[in-house]
């Protein structure tokens, strides 16, 4: 008898296990995965988060005093518990904060800034946003900074890319905060890291449209006129791209001669005169040379001229025009 009970009471744990399995998760920490969900999970009463007392207001001194009394892994149970179960309360917004106060003292910090996200996302309004950003600035530029995989004497690497996603969210939060202007241009630096130039260019012309007035604005013209410079490196062909970066580099040396930067902006836009002068000229020389075509070559080479008149090869493209001319004109005498 005792056997069989025992078999029973088996049978009826695993079936309940197999529905909790295959039931939908609710009242998650995190963002569902879901790609039916649209939004953050809100947190509700659970089996998993039950609290250690009857109301919100001794649930939360309960917490505290674990948290006084050093027992964070129980302290941070607790707080999550009344967040899930009184999660329309005034207490549960300092929960919520303790909560995530306690992952990212644990040194959990992605899932730190996650439930600092949470309480953007349902609490807004009920706490300063500045101290919230302030926290989830602090998490992704520690991300962005900090090297993962150190083994013995190996210093890791860095994964700023990490980070991309926790400054885009910052800025999407708060973006008249006095720091999301940083926050942007590492979104561009870090987009400039991962060799993404044109992703690089958005998020720095995005900081010069949102934030014209900020102390990276100097920064981000340059950076903005470098990425393109590297983008036309890799279409050396493509003279729009060239004009592009030539055009932005010409604009930053001259908004800011004094930049530390200056220098090396005019010796990239001279590269591109060269590369420009270079194009103009190859394509007079194929009019005049490979097609034979006299006129189209003139046209062509005035036009460098007019483009490049300070270029080394002017003397000589003079003579060729003037050379080019006579034979057109003995050409026509002879009809």
């Amino acid at each position: 008898m005792t056997v069989v009970r025992t078999i029973c009471c088996a049978t009826v744990l695993l079936g309940l296990a197999g529905q909790v399995l295959a039931r939908p998760p609710t009242g998650g920490d995190a963002l569902s995965e879901s790609p039916e969900f649209s939004g953050p999970v809100k947190k509700t009463p659970s089996f998993l988060h039950r609290p250690d007392r009857a109301s919100p207001e001794a649930q939360l001194a309960h917490a505290v005093q674990l948290r006084q009394d050093q027992r964070p892994r129980k302290a941070t149970r607790q707080y999550r518990a009344l967040v899930h179960h009184w999660h329309e309360s005034s207490e549960a917004v300092v929960a919520q904060q303790a909560f995530a106060e306690l992952l990212l003292e644990a040194g959990k910090h992605e899932r730190a800034f996650e439930e600092y996200q949470y309480m953007v996302d349902f609490y807004s309004g009920e706490f300063p946003l500045e101290s919230v950003l302030e926290q989830q600035f602090k998490i992704a530029n520690h991300i962005r900074t900090t090297r993962r995989g150190k083994v013995l004497v190996l210093p890791g690497v860095r994964a700023p890319e990490r980070s991309l996603k926790l400054f885009e969210q910052i800025v999407e939060n708060g973006p008249a905060w006095e720091r999301s202007p940083e926050a942007q241009f590492h979104i561009g630096l870090i987009q400039e890291e991962r060799k993404e130039y044109e992703e690089a260019i958005s998020a720095y012309e995005m900081l010069l449209l949102r934030y014209p007035r900020s102390q990276y604005v100097a920064a981000s013209h340059f950076r903005r006129a470098y990425c393109s410079y590297r983008v036309s490196k890799t279409s050396p062909r493509d003279e729009e791209r060239c004009r592009i970066a030539l055009s932005q580099l010409i604009i930053f040396s001259e908004g800011y001669p004094n930049d530390d930067r200056a220098e090396e902006a005019t010796r990239l836009a001279d590269a591109l005169k060269a590369r420009l002068a270079a194009m103009y000229f190859e394509r007079a020389d194929f009019y005049d040379r490979i097609a034979k075509r006299p006129r189209a070559a003139i046209i062509a080479y005035n036009d460098y001229n007019r483009k490049f008149p300070k270029s080394d090869r002017r003397q000589w493209v003079d003579g060729r025009i003037a050379t080019l001319e006579t034979q057109l004109a003995e050409q026509e005498g002879l009809k």
